[in-house]
């Protein structure tokens, strides 16, 4: 069950990570207005730019969604569940490696 805790913890943790921290720096460093924009208009303007898959975002933000409201019953049915939210942790980490790759250094 600890183990179950911390994926859901990290894989959460890591996307308020990205949501409130690399997406704002992101278009802040493009000169792109995001200060009054909600978040789905940040994914697509970030999408049209090449930068993330705005839908695939929204999946793996239900992934963690569903987990997080449906978290007694998935320890019930572990199986498909948290195969899913590997899956979705894995992607996740995937477009925050591509998207590092392509920030500039730090100054």
């Amino acid at each position: 069950m600890r183990l179950l805790d911390q994926i859901l913890y990290r894989f959460s943790k890591l996307q308020d990570a990205v949501g409130e921290r690399l997406i704002p720096a992101t278009l802040a460093s493009l000169a792109e207005p995001f200060e009054d924009r909600p978040m789905r208009d940040r994914l697509d303007r970030l999408e049209g730019l090449g930068w993330l898959d705005a839908l695939q975002w929204l999946e793996w933000r239900g992934v963690r969604h569903r987990l997080a409201h449906e978290y007694r019953d998935a320890l019930n049915c572990a199986g498909p569940r948290w195969a899913s939210a590997l899956m979705a942790a894995q992607g996740v980490l995937g477009c925050v490696d591509a998207w590092l790759d392509r920030l500039p250094p730090p100054t």
